[in-house]
């Protein structure tokens, strides 16, 4: 793979804080933090993460970690088109 833009398809989402402002820009994640068990189980709400991956800050020439950030209210995801 050459192209270095995003995968058609997978867009872009920005994390709006609760006023509306811009606070992060990155990739959508969904992680379900615990294994449910196979007999009598299900996944809460609180068993499911909605991450935002993003980059962490380095200097110029440097490599930059990735970072997953969670998003908890009153903060959103929305996504760029």
């Amino acid at each position: 793979m050459t192209d270095l833009g995003p995968l058609q398809g997978v867009p872009m989402v920005r994390v709006l804080d609760g006023d509306g402002n811009e606070v992060m820009r990155g990739w959508y994640a969904r992680h379900e933090n615990r294994q449910p068990c196979v007999v009598d189980d299900a996944l809460r709400p609180e068993d499911v993460d909605h991450l935002v991956l993003h980059d962490e800050i380095a200097d110029w020439g440097m490599p930059r970690k990735m970072i997953a950030t969670k998003v908890t209210p009153p903060h959103t995801i929305e996504v760029i088109k």
